[in-house]
């Protein structure tokens, strides 16, 4: 009878110390984590109107990988980590943490205490960054995904939505002034205002790629200045008079005054 009751607590420890072990071996665990160089130079000067969102999920024998577009200070996303409550998977970065000193306080008003004080790297700028978390032993389900405490869903749309749908005008047969559902400007776009300028101007994703801006003056040395753009960069300007072309000069890729200058008679 004791031996009985001796195998059956070894044999109840065993089932319960097979089942401690077999559950502390599942436990999803995040096992890289890598994050892409600064993206700012790609999206200016869009940034604001990104949406953070799910690129891709994906699953290669026990691990899942999960890749994120986000936007976000330039110096927190080197750090990643997990957090799994129920159904929600929340994916969080930061920066790295740097030493800044020490900091003394005083525990019972007479012990006193040296402790090293850390802070997470911040910088003066923001970034977009694409943020992919391999995770060990992580269940088959549909998780609600959280990034630093914040629902991203996948979707094709990169920018946030605007409006349902685009603005634009029709102008014989030519479709102009497009402002699409994220409120970026498209295509060509025409401009006047009270006579004294005008523009004609290629945009894509709201930055101005080529086209050509008028201004028109009064008792002045000239009357009409011509400034023209192509591949994003300003290239020339010219200055009538009565409709005469009087100088021409280079813009040297700004919008400043020029140099390079010929003059006509």
């Amino acid at each position: 009878m004791k031996n009985s009751r001796i195998t059956f607590l070894l044999l109840l420890f065993f089932i319960v110390f097979t089942s401690f072990i077999s559950n502390r071996s599942i436990n999803p665990e995040l096992v890289e984590f890598t994050s892409s160089e600064c993206q700012e130079g790609i999206y200016y000067p869009n940034l604001s109107k990104l949406k953070d969102r799910i690129l891709n999920i994906s699953k290669e024998g026990n691990y899942h990988s999960y890749e994120i577009f986000v936007v976000a200070n330039c110096g927190q996303a080197s750090n990643g980590k997990i957090e799994i409550k129920n159904d929600t998977l929340n994916l969080k970065f930061e920066g790295a943490y740097t030493f800044v000193g020490y900091e003394e306080i005083v525990v019972n008003d007479s012990i006193k205490e040296v402790l090293e004080v850390y802070e997470s790297e911040y910088t003066d700028c923001d970034c977009a960054f694409n943020l992919t978390y391999k995770i060990k032993n992580l269940k088959d389900k549909d998780y609600v995904i959280l990034v630093n405490g914040k629902e991203v869903r996948k979707t094709k749309h990169k920018y946030k939505i605007r409006r349902s749908h685009p603005k634009f005008k029709i102008i014989g047969n030519q479709t102009v002034n497009l402002v699409d559902i994220y409120g970026l400007k498209q295509g060509l776009h025409i401009f006047e205002r009270n006579d004294k300028f005008s523009s004609r101007v290629i945009y894509l994703d709201d930055e101005k790629i080529s086209g050509v801006f008028i201004r028109r003056y009064e008792n002045w040395k000239f009357d009409r200045e011509e400034t023209f753009m192509e591949n994003k960069k300003y290239t020339k300007r010219k200055f009538y008079r009565n409709n005469k072309l009087i100088k021409e000069c280079d813009t040297d890729g700004t919008f400043d005054e020029g140099t390079n200058c010929v003059f006509f008679d």
